[in-house]
């Protein structure tokens, strides 16, 4: 809402500064610590000027108080604060984060600029601190005689970006803890396979028998470990189903040679991987009873 205020061109608030300028013009200078605008140092009065004119996201500090000044695109930002604190110092609406700032600004006081990208803050903006990341550079202002006597701030709010890719980054490492799991899972069943068919078929005179075995126990092995084109950790077992049967036939593509199962064997298999299918894509699996 902007509030109605004669426009004077002395004044380093232009007519084209919005909102906030008209809110600065409305303000008593002369009862304010700064004074009259009218005798304000110049750079002052052209970093104002500046700010207030920008489409992007500005603020000056200016003194000992650091009075601040800040324009429309960032009053955006400001939720609640906005527009109370125009002309206020600093460290009376930056409060709840007050520590976080005084490094910055004790820095760039001291001469120089900092630049922060996605740095984390927790603003209040509507009455609960929250996390918020912006990026941001600070750089020295300098009265006539050379001293560093403000502050020049332009800055852009990158939360939504630093989440979405928070979270992208996170999801990605769960993917990751279910393959390593599945394939934990996976190698552990193998070995126990192994070693029953080692006992069971020791003695065993019938070698092709045995041959026919080893290789649909091999076929059941390369497919379980095969990782799909994705990288992505999926086996070429496409479905898994329950068969309610006491024999069942387990085709795996890739394979010559047919698997058999018992069905309870197959309830077992299936219960590991009902256990990830909630959060992990499996391939198929083929049955057919025989």
């Amino acid at each position: 809402m902007t509030i109605a205020a004669v426009h004077d061109p002395r004044l380093p608030f232009p007519a084209s500064g919005g909102d906030c300028a008209a809110t600065l013009r409305a303000i008593d200078w002369i009862a304010h610590p700064l004074g009259d605008p009218l005798d304000w140092p110049a750079p002052l009065k052209t970093a104002v000027q500046i700010v207030l004119s920008s489409a992007f996201p500005m603020m000056v500090h200016w003194g000992a108080e650091l009075f601040t000044v800040y324009n429309d695109a960032y009053a955006r930002i400001l939720g609640r604060k906005h527009p109370g604190m125009l002309g206020q110092p600093a460290r009376a609406w930056w409060s709840e984060m007050w520590d976080q700032l005084t490094p910055i600004f004790d820095r760039v006081l001291a001469g120089e600029t900092v630049f922060i990208e996605n740095g984390r803050y927790t603003p209040d903006r509507d009455g609960v601190s929250k996390e918020a990341f912006f990026t941001h550079s600070h750089s020295p202002l300098w009265d006539a005689d050379g001293r560093v006597a403000g502050i020049f701030l332009v800055v852009t709010e990158t939360t939504s970006e630093v989440v979405a890719r928070r979270d992208r980054d996170a999801a990605t490492e769960q993917q990751m803890l279910l393959n390593e799991e599945l394939a934990h899972r996976i190698k552990n069943t193998m070995s126990v396979v192994q070693a029953i068919a080692h006992q069971t078929l020791d003695k065993v005179e019938d070698q092709e028998a045995v041959n026919a075995f080893g290789k649909r126990l091999s076929a059941l092995a390369a497919a379980l470990s095969h990782r799909g084109p994705d990288g992505g950790g999926h086996t070429l077992i496409r479905r898994v189903a329950l068969v309610h049967t006491r024999l069942a036939i387990i085709d795996i593509e890739g394979g010559d040679q047919p698997l058999f199962a018992g069905a309870a064997a197959l309830i077992a298999n299936g219960e590991i991987y009902n256990d990830l299918a909630l959060r992990a894509t499996l391939p198929e699996v083929h049955f057919a009873t025989g």
